[in-house]
């Protein structure tokens, strides 16, 4: 157990690191020498008439975070949140190798279903809440 005045400052400082609501800028976060860049919001989406989705005021546009659970495996959790990454050693790029929906089973956060396809190659949670576990690989060139 951490005292808990502790317990306060490390839960100011992650909220300050990575939560944010939605004003048109990105955040980056480097782990395992890959580059992470992470926006909110509804910017590009668009609804059956072509119009780009509006914000309404009295609820921020989006918020998420990205929890590190080893080299290479990542929870990703939120609402409209789109993660994109990069490899920072020259030469080689990252990839999926997979990607799992995290739902809420009896009260625990249990693993969905593997997702692939389009489903696996795109990091993007949309207007609903949701979770996966990613895991990425970087492989020479």
């Amino acid at each position: 157990d951490m005292p808990e005045k502790n317990h306060e400052k490390i839960h100011e400082k992650i909220h300050d690191k990575i939560r944010q609501e939605a004003d048109g800028q990105s955040r980056f976060i480097t782990w395992d020498n890959i580059r992470f860049r992470v926006s909110f919001g509804h910017g590009g989406i668009r609804d059956y008439n072509g119009r780009v989705g509006h914000r309404r005021e009295d609820r921020p546009q989006g918020g998420g975070f990205i929890l590190r659970q080893g080299k290479g495996r990542y929870i990703l959790c939120g609402v409209s949140f789109n993660v994109e990454f990069e490899a920072l050693r020259e030469n080689t790029f990252a990839f999926i190798a997979q990607k799992r929906e995290l739902v809420w089973r009896d009260g625990k956060l249990t693993l969905g279903r593997m997702l692939n396809g389009d489903e696996r190659d795109h990091t993007v949670i949309g207007s609903r809440p949701a979770a996966m576990l990613l895991d990425l690989y970087t492989r020479d060139r």
